[in-house]
């Protein structure tokens, strides 16, 4: 493997997709702080109750 490469894939094949992916992310960065909102906002658990815990020496 040479010094250049990831995984097989030569450095210069990667360089346009960190681009794209730095790109967009700076995107989003601008977006939020124009806005002063979070684009993603904290998801909320929707999920079933917590169980209670019943120890081990009280189980069947």
């Amino acid at each position: 493997m040479r010094t250049n490469d990831h995984e097989g894939v030569q450095d210069a094949h990667l360089r346009p997709k960190k681009s794209v992916a730095l790109s967009g992310w700076a995107a989003h960065l601008i977006e939020q702080r124009i806005d002063n909102k979070i684009i993603r906002p904290t998801a909320v658990y929707t999920g079933p109750e917590p169980r209670k815990i019943v120890p081990i020496n009280e189980r069947k």
